[in-house]
């Protein structure tokens, strides 16, 4: 972490800011501040060493730029004077790159969402995926690989939860049966292409005027467009949402791009691969995190989520 007071006098010399101030919101896979001035505020976030290549933290810039000129609702990131996205700090682990974005006011969605607040988030994911393949050149993103992720987090969790053993046997065999279908499908557009990666509750911002703002970026990558929407099709399960919001994401979506028939047939083994790649996140980054974020409770309740989520396989 760094001290807030320094970090303040680096922004304003490197933004060209005045009167600035800045508070940390989270410190997770980045850490991200809260920075005011006398008439603006704004988000830093500073990339942990390692996590991504300069290349692919510029790209990410590059792309909220791409959509930001579409009028897709995200927010874009900001040059520093010298025009660079890319703010290098030296730490003692060696070079984290820090980005700053614009800020917006309101809230995160709700994790039992209205449905028209749900329709919008639909419609806003689709028109960064149709965005995405609107004029934009190839992104020194990675892909998102689905079998290597809950590959990853399975090791990780071996490594974290070794107590767990039933648990963690039962997922391997989830994972073995998704595997082929999973890596079956098709890789060509419209289907796959550029994703968010994370299209969680919390990544979307309500502002004052109901519109919905998608933040966080981080994961963004090539993948398939049907992952994004069954990443938010678990989510409100896992957190006992109404049928409703469910019907209006899809709906929204569908306002903007139409999901073709292999899509929604893979909505159900997409969600269920989301579910174990999610339960190991935090034993992947249990070193930065800290070992509290994946309690026996919690484990539990994704196993059981994931449970579930199989069953409708049939």
């Amino acid at each position: 972490m760094f001290v807030v007071e320094a970090l303040a006098g680096l922004l304003a010399a490197e933004y060209g800011l005045a009167d600035v101030r800045c508070q940390l919101i989270k410190g997770t896979i980045r850490d991200t501040y809260a920075v005011a001035t006398a008439n603006e505020q704004y988000v830093f976030s500073i990339y942990r060493h390692g996590h991504r290549t300069m290349e692919e933290s510029a790209a990410e810039a590059d792309l909220l730029d791409h959509l930001a000129a579409g009028n897709v609702p995200v927010a874009p990131a900001i040059r520093r004077v010298t025009g660079e996205w890319l703010l290098p700090i030296l730490a003692p682990e060696g070079v984290r790159h820090g980005v700053l974005f614009r800020f917006v006011p309101g809230r995160h969605l709700d994790r039992q969402p209205e449905p028209a607040l749900a329709a919008r988030y639909g419609r806003a994911i689709a028109s960064i995926h149709a965005r995405a393949d609107d004029g934009l050149a190839s992104l020194p993103r990675p892909h998102l690989d689905i079998i290597d992720m809950m590959d990853r987090a399975l090791d990780a969790l071996a490594n974290v939860v070794p107590h767990r053993h039933r648990d963690l046997a039962y997922l391997q065999d989830v994972a073995a049966r998704l595997a082929p279908g999973i890596g079956a499908l098709p890789m060509e557009p419209p289907g796959y292409g550029i994703v968010h990666g994370d299209v969680i509750p919390s990544n979307a911002q309500v502002t004052p005027e109901d519109q919905v703002v998608v933040l966080d970026f981080d994961f963004c990558g090539y993948g398939w467009r049907a992952y994004d929407v069954a990443t938010f099709l678990g989510e409100m399960r896992f957190w006992s949402a109404p049928a409703a919001a469910e019907a209006a994401f899809l709906a929204g979506y569908e306002d903007v791009r139409t999901l073709a028939i292999w899509e929604w047939a893979a909505l159900p083994a997409l969600e269920v691969a989301r579910h174990v790649a999610s339960l190991g996140t935090p034993a992947i980054y249990v070193n930065d995190w800290g070992s509290a974020y994946l309690t026996d409770g919690l484990f539990d309740r994704l196993v059981a989520t994931i449970q579930e989520a199989a069953a409708r396989l049939g």
